[in-house]
């Protein structure tokens, strides 16, 4: 039996190979020369009703937002990108 974090699982382990999963969910698409490789994406910091946020959690907020657009480069071998700024348009 293992463990994680208050969360226990038993099971036999069964290795698989990715044509296992293609011949299950079928190839994928958009090939990976078509797929998108940049993204933009947004953090929302919510906040009790009729409550703003801390200067800290804010920070806190800011620096996540920040280290998520290096290590999705790095978790893409640099071959993905996202921009998490926000623009007023």
């Amino acid at each position: 039996m293992a463990s994680c974090r208050g969360i226990a699982f038993n099971g036999r382990r069964q290795d698989l190979t990715i044509d296992d999963i293609i011949a299950v969910e079928g190839e994928r698409e958009p090939a990976s020369a078509e797929a998108p490789k940049a993204f933009n994406m947004a953090f929302v910091l919510v906040a009790k009703q009729g409550k703003s946020p801390s200067r800290a959690s804010l920070d806190k907020l800011d620096r996540i937002r920040r280290r998520w657009e290096s290590y999705f480069r790095e978790a893409t071998d640099f071959h993905g990108s996202v921009d998490t700024r926000l623009r007023v348009r």
